[in-house]
This record gives C-alpha cells, structure tokens and sequence, in this order.
C-alpha cells in the first residue's frame, strides 16, 4: 500500500507542489485565527437562530490588507483608524443567505464616524446598538468601537434585524454617542438633518483637524455647521489662523463673553462663512445664501452653547 503512494506522489509535479505552498498561506491569512478569538465571539454561532449556520470560513482582514476585501471603500475606513473586521454568511435550509461584516475601530468615536459617513440624512434612526440605520435589505449599526452591517440578498427586515440585535448583545462594549452632538440640536426650524463626524477633508482642506458636521435646511436653503472639538485653545487660534489666511473680506465681530471670538469672511467655493470660537472648541458655519440672517442666528446660538459646553456645566 505504502509503495502505491509513494509511486503516486513520485508523479506530482514539484512545480505544483511550491506553487500550492506559497498560496496557501494567502487564503488561509484570511481566515479567523481560531475558536477562541475575542471578536469571533461576537458573530452568531450555528443555530444561535434557530435553523441558521455559518457558510464557509470566517474571514478577517486587517488594515494592511483591507484593500483585498472592499477595494474602494478601504481607504474611508482606514481614515477612521480601521483595525480588523470579520467577514460571515450564513445560510437556513430553504438556501437564503445572510452576510455579516463587524469592524472594529480603535474608539468609539472612529466606529460612530464611519457609521455616520453610511448614514443619509433621510434614513430612520432605530434602537440597536448605540444607534442602527436601514432598510429591508441591510442594517447598519455602531455599538462601543464596532461597526456593524447586516446584509440580506432578498428583502428581509425582520431577519436582518434578528441578526443585528444578537450581535449587538455580544458586544460587551456600550459606548456613547459623543458629547459634542447635542450642541447641535436647536430645535424649530433649525433642526439638523444629519450629523456626521469627518475625519479628513474637513472644508475640503487637508490643513483642518477632524470634526462634527451637521446638516441643516431652514425654509429650503440648506447649510452645515462644522464643529471642532479641540484638545486646548490653541487649536482654535490655529483655525482661526487658517480662517484669515484662506478666507477674504475677513473681520472680526466681538463676542458676548470674556474669550468668546466671532468672524465672518468668505471662503473659497463657499462664500460668506461665520467662525465662533471658545476656548478649545471652535464652528464654521457655511452656506445659507438666500438666508444669512438664518446663518448669524446659528452662529449665536451655537456659541452660547459652545461656551456652556467648554465650561462643562452640560453634563
């Protein structure tokens, strides 16, 4: 019997043999590391729901190869200080699928982030996680430093969002939605529509630091507010800096508090834009051009709540 297979193997091409070694490390890098991997906890096993089970291997890709599983997507992600995110489907008996994508950021702030740069501003908001958007076909969700999406080939809202509400309950992490996203509810007709926190880009420079951006159309003219959330005062004077020098037509208007800084000027592409600054928090306010009185209301209301936000008397 033994000669029979070493007769066999005698036959097998040496090429074939090198070419399968270097390969598999490539396929196989891209499988969970093993059973008892912390974040492979937090995918449903088989018939956590009842008649589902897991499809294939679990993949995981990491930062310096995310690029081979979302192509043009990776690089939003690794903007937002991109760990790991593990790849599962699923199948029932009847043959429909589910696919479930968890990525894990370095801190709750990145993981709300990339979920905030997913969300429309149109989209409902439901309770799963921190805070989950979709429709029958996906789920999207953020819960301590993860981002979740939860994905059906054919409509499904019920399943999907079975899927998602267990693997939120996994997540032993809770997180918070970021302080600094209340400053922007105003109420009346200044509602936000949407809040998102950018990492890169801000105003289309490269030379501003990450911040909340919201959203809002008053009366149909539309405009957004940027808020930097500094770590000290100079962050702000440095903004400012940017603000005189890329802007025009630039002064400045006194603010109602010891510290508080107003401006206005024009910037490129954007026209008339208002800056408030206290402390180390600091807002560009742009658009509303058909409503600029609408622009200088925000900006006062924004700066009264800034300067109650720096001074900590919201918590």
């Amino acid at each position: 019997m033994f000669s029979k297979a070493n007769r066999m193997l005698d036959k097998v091409n040496p090429v074939m043999i090198l070419a399968a070694s270097l390969l598999f490390p490539l396929f196989s890098s891209h499988l969970l590391a093993g059973p008892d991997d912390l974040d492979g906890r937090l995918l449903p096993a088989d018939d956590d729901i009842e008649g589902w089970v897991k499809d294939g291997e679990t993949l995981s890709y990491e930062a310096d190869d995310l690029w081979e599983y979302i192509n043009g997507s990776a690089e939003r992600f690794l903007e937002y200080d991109f760990e790991r995110v593990l790849a599962q489907h699923y199948l029932d008996p009847a043959g429909e699928e589910i696919k479930v994508e968890i990525y894990a950021h370095r801190s709750p702030l990145e993981a709300f982030g990339i979920y905030s740069r997913f969300r429309s501003p149109d989209s409902e908001a439901y309770d799963i996680g921190n805070e989950a958007f979709g429709d029958g076909y996906t789920i999207h969700f953020w819960k301590g430093r993860f981002y979740v999406r939860v994905s059906a080939y054919e409509e499904n809202y019920g399943l999907i969002t079975v899927f998602a509400r267990l693997i939120a309950e996994k997540i032993d992490e809770s997180g918070s939605v970021p302080r600094e996203v209340g400053l922007f509810d105003l109420g009346g007709p200044a509602g936000s529509k949407s809040i998102s926190y950018v990492s890169k880009g801000v105003l289309g420079s490269g030379a501003l630091p990450p911040a909340f951006v919201a959203e809002y159309d008053i009366e149909g003219d539309p405009g957004r507010i940027f808020l930097f959330s500094l770590k000290d005062a100079e962050g702000s004077s440095r903004i400012l800096d940017w603000f005189r020098e890329t802007g025009s037509k630039f002064q400045m208007t006194e603010g109602d508090r010891p510290g508080a800084v107003r401006a206005e000027g024009e910037l490129p592409y954007r026209g008339r834009v208002i800056f408030f600054s206290y402390g180390r928090m600091t807002g560009i306010i742009t658009g509303f051009k058909n409503n600029p009185e609408a622009a200088d209301d925000l900006g006062i209301r924004m700066l009264d709540k800034v300067i109650t936000f720096a001074e900590g008397k919201d918590s």
